[in-house]
């Protein structure tokens, strides 16, 4: 069986294998390689600044804090080796372990696809030696599949392709499947393809959206194919764009071209009213559908960008409905390019549908014979569309498009594209059959006017080349890498600045009394008071938890902690028993009175446990970690698991309600209610930006008091929030703390709010927006005692221990 056809010049053509048309492929995929590795390198610059600059400006802040003003040099040396820590070399490891990692993935996959795909053929088109084209057959037990045919764009409509499906076929087993893009129809009709309905595709294409076909028959050969083309005039080309640099030249010579310009912009306002419409429709769903189920699970998926809330569901939505938008336009797309003597003198746009076919945008520059031009693509294209075709078209160009047979559309027979959006100026056509016929049947005549037609190329309509194009992109895109890898560093003049001395909001040192305090060997981490208020119970950076004697201020007891750090201690409300969390997960019960361990919660965490909390009646403890995206829920008395809560991302802060009904949990950009007695989210709502750090009620459970960081300006704030508990309306707001907040009291009046950073205590009455900031003597970790009478903390050292009475403190504020 014979083609008897004449195969294109310069051409040949030559079975090969898969592992030969990876190698092809891998030609590009070592810049892939290397553009990922430097991304991930910008990616993990970036990161790790972002965290050096953040511990920089903790630590600037501290320093002004411990010494009063700031130090002397911007870059003092001690300060910025202090905010390097070793973990910033793990983002680089993990960050090179996951490149290579994917490097490994990629080889081996290619190793195994090219193990199964053994018996499975390719055919490769080659021109001057080089790999042009190629088609992929996948070899079946009782059809075959052809998965796969490319030709380059520049080596089409010559009939290459034509001749590379030819040899595949020629010797290749009978039925054979395949999906096509409906513009190519015709094209696989010529050799012998049918449709094929739905339910009748191999399994290994009825997932695809895309329609096939399947040839039962010999293929016809080429030299008996029913002609769909003819000569062009001499000098005269139509063809597909070679790649996106030179349609991106030929855009930039006829965009000052007003019909050119209207219509692609015309185009690109449809894709605009498509995308955003969608948008809208599925945000607006999703409150509804929210409001009226009261589906709040919904919102465990909202996140915050720029203080604006996001929904998740309708981003993931909207994504979909995108793909399906571009899918229809972009996938059913085709853009011709019209030379003369290799000079671009039009341009054609069209798409081709079911039942019908739309003229985007058609373009002949006016010296070139626009009406004959015109006629000659449209007799071009009449195998690659299906008739009618629809064409938009501006009011002063009627008389030309009814000169090419064109009649008048109404507006309800349009295609939803064209309906969408309507100008004045615009008036809209179609080329029926009978139209599309005259026209080929006057395609004689046509080329002999347009041979005929002697033209003076304009000097400056060539496409200007660039030489330096390619490494002027290149070199924008490193320039913009750059930038936004070193943006955080932006932000150190700003700290410097803000640690000049400031003014403090108000000094109550001087009107104050003598402050009770005494002076400890050991450096305090964390504090807590136990319910007698006679109490204080103190954890050091040598994993020791000593228990002192308020009122004699002596030690009482010291408990030795071998299972890390401690970052965590609670005591219940019965005063029966002390909970430590520590760095390395491990949560502990001790009995802090007799000093004895009773019991080891088991399985701990995956890192520290910074989170602990006490329901009220002493029954159960809660736990979290920010390395951890789980919330444990235990027994107290015997230590047992109760629940596991997967809270989606990592826990800084929890809370339970009175009733120990509603436990609230404080993460990255928001806080979770999940009902402990039903064991279920019910709902969330973004508190903050970014982390969500402390979080307390008030005692009369009316309010809800959220810390942390929010992004304003492109800097990070630190803000507390005031929010109703029943709406989870804000209410107040206090912005700019120094940094990172550690503690979160509320006093029983319910109006005062106690709260640390990491240098200083601040007092807030939020009713009266009255604000006390660095109390004296209390720098860190100053906790309320149970009678809600004093405030103790340590001083600067953490050394000291300093009681100070809290009605003083306000009612100096109140005089003053």
């Amino acid at each position: 069986m014979s083609s008897s056809a004449k195969t294109p010049s310069g051409y040949s053509f030559r079975q090969g294998t898969v592992a030969e048309l990876q190698a092809h492929h891998s030609k590009y995929s070592g810049w892939v390689i290397i553009s990922i590795s430097i991304l991930a390198i910008v990616f993990s610059i970036r990161t790790v600044l972002e965290a050096f600059v953040k511990r920089l400006e903790i630590n600037h802040k501290a320093y002004l804090f411990e010494y009063g003003k700031p130090p002397k040099h911007f870059l003092d040396w001690q300060i910025i080796s202090s905010a390097i820590k070793p973990s910033d070399f793990l983002v680089f490891l993990s960050m090179g372990s996951a490149v290579a990692f994917g490097i490994a993935i990629y080889k081996l996959s290619e190793y195994l696809i090219a193990r199964s795909y053994t018996k499975d053929k390719v055919w490769f088109v080659e021109y001057e030696k080089q790999i042009v084209g190629w088609a992929f057959i996948v070899v079946k037990s009782n059809y075959n599949i052809l998965s796969n045919i490319y030709i380059e764009p520049k080596h089409r409509s010559q009939g290459v392709g034509s001749q590379l499906l030819w040899h595949c076929l020629e010797n290749l087993s009978l039925p054979v499947y395949l999906i096509y893009i409906p513009y190519l129809k015709s094209f696989y009709e010529r050799f012998g393809f049918v449709s094929l309905p739905n339910d009748e595709k191999p399994r290994e294409l009825k997932f695809s959206p895309l329609p096939a076909m399947v040839i039962l028959q010999p293929p016809i050969p080429i030299s008996e194919h029913k002609s769909t083309s003819f000569p062009l005039p001499p000098g005269i080309s139509i063809r597909p764009f070679q790649n996106f640099q030179e349609q991106w030249q030929i855009y930039q010579t006829f965009w000052q071209r007003q019909r050119f310009r209207k219509s692609l912009i015309y185009i690109a306002t449809i894709i605009t009213a498509l995308a955003g419409g969608s948008f809208v429709v599925i945000s607006l769903t999703g409150i509804i559908i929210k409001e009226l189920l009261g589906l709040t699970w919904l919102a465990e998926f909202d996140y915050s960008v720029l203080d604006l809330p996001v929904s998740g569901i309708a981003i993931a939505l909207w994504l979909i409905s995108l793909f399906f938008i571009l899918n229809r336009f972009i996938f059913k797309w085709q853009e011709l390019l019209i030379e003369k003597d290799n000079r671009p003198i039009g341009y054609i746009h069209f798409g081709k549908y079911n039942n019908y076919s739309m003229l985007f945008n058609l373009h002949i520059e006016a010296q070139y014979q626009p009406q004959e031009m015109t006629k000659l693509i449209l007799a071009r294209i009449q195998p690659q569309i299906t008739l009618p075709l629809y064409c938009l078209g501006w009011r002063r160009d009627k008389q030309f498009y009814n000169g090419l047979g064109f009649i008048s559309a109404h507006r309800q027979e349009l295609p939803l594209e064209f309906r969408i959006i309507q100008f004045s100026e615009q008036v809209y056509f179609k080329l029926t059959s009978q139209a599309a016929t005259n026209i080929f049947n006057q395609l004689p005549e046509t080329i002999t006017a347009i041979s005929a037609h002697q033209t003076v190329h304009p000097p400056n309509l060539p496409v200007k080349k660039s030489r330096d194009r390619k490494w002027f992109l290149i070199g924008d895109v490193v320039i913009f890498l750059v930038i936004y890898m070193l943006t955080p560093l932006w932000q150190i003049p700003q700290i410097y600045a803000n640690s000049q001395p400031q003014t403090p909001k108000q000094d109550i040192s001087a009107n104050q009394p003598a402050i009770p305090a005494w002076k400890i060997p050991e450096h305090i981490g964390v504090l807590a008071i136990a319910p007698d208020n006679q109490t204080l119970i103190s954890g050091n950076w040598d994993n020791k938890i000593q228990v002192w004697d308020i009122n004699k201020k002596s030690l009482q007891q010291t408990l030795n902690v071998f299972s890390g750090k401690i970052q965590s201690i609670a005591v219940s409300p019965d005063n029966q028993n002390l909970v430590v969390g520590t760095s390395t997960g491990v949560i502990q019960k001790w009995d802090y009175k007799s000093g004895t361990l009773n019991k080891t919660f088991y399985p701990a965490h995956l890192g520290e446990v910074k989170a602990l909390n006490i329901s009220a009646d002493a029954q159960i403890l809660v736990t979290g970690s920010p390395n951890d995206p789980t919330v444990k829920v235990w027994n107290l008395a015997d230590g047992n698991l109760l629940q596991k809560v997967n809270s989606r991302g990592y826990v800084f802060a929890l809370a339970t309600s009175k009733d120990n009904q509603n436990l609230y949990i404080a993460s990255l950009g928001g806080v979770k209610i999940w009902d402990l007695r039903q064991q279920k989210f019910v709902q969330s709502w973004a508190a903050h930006s970014r982390e969500v750090e402390v979080i307390a009620l008030s005692p009369d459970g009316k309010f809800i008091v959220t810390g942390g960081s929010d992004r304003q300006d492109l800097s990070t704030i630190w803000m507390v929030k005031v929010w109703d508990a029943q709406t989870l309306k804000l209410l107040k707001t206090l912005p700019g703390s120094s940094t990172f907040l550690t503690s979160l009291t509320v006093t029983p009046d319910s109006q005062t709010i106690i709260f640390n950073d990491c240098c200083s205590t601040n007092l807030w009455n939020w009713q009266n927006n009255k604000y006390i900031s660095s109390v004296d003597g209390l720098k860190h970790n100053a906790v309320l005692t149970p009678d809600s009478l004093n405030l103790i903390g340590a001083a600067s050292d953490r050394q000291t221990i300093t009681i100070k009475d809290l009605n003083s403190i306000l009612q100096l504020k109140t005089n003053q």
